[in-house]
């Protein structure tokens, strides 16, 4: 299992996230080493967001871009790859599932 390394400050009332990624999984866009910057904020019709998805017994951190469609929010890969996933933000269970961490808003290279 890899390990995404994490940083957080608190700065005018919002909190911001650095992840550091593992691996060149979301290449073209993001490479390996590169920090995602995020703010607590939940994120909006296209943006990247960060969230952490309880998954049998496992936490996973996961980024992906966001649609919304009816009371859906469609989490999409960002490269292209991967899988898409669907969350029903009236259904008690999936938003228990699903935490939104953050908006990424910056990168460092």
């Amino acid at each position: 299992m890899e390990r995404i390394t994490f940083r957080s400050s608190f700065s005018e009332g919002f909190l911001y996230f650095g992840f550091q990624l593992p691996d060149n999984r979301l290449h073209p866009y993001f490479y390996k080493d590169t920090i995602l910057l995020a703010v607590n904020d939940d994120p909006a019709e296209g943006e990247i967001g960060a969230f952490a998805w309880k998954d049998e017994g496992f936490i996973r951190l996961i980024f992906r871009r966001v649609h919304f469609k009816d009371r859906f929010m469609e989490l999409l890969p960002i490269a292209g790859r991967g899988r898409k996933y669907s969350i029903d933000t009236e259904n008690v269970s999936d938003l228990m599932k699903w935490v939104p961490l953050g908006v990424v808003v910056g990168i460092i290279r």
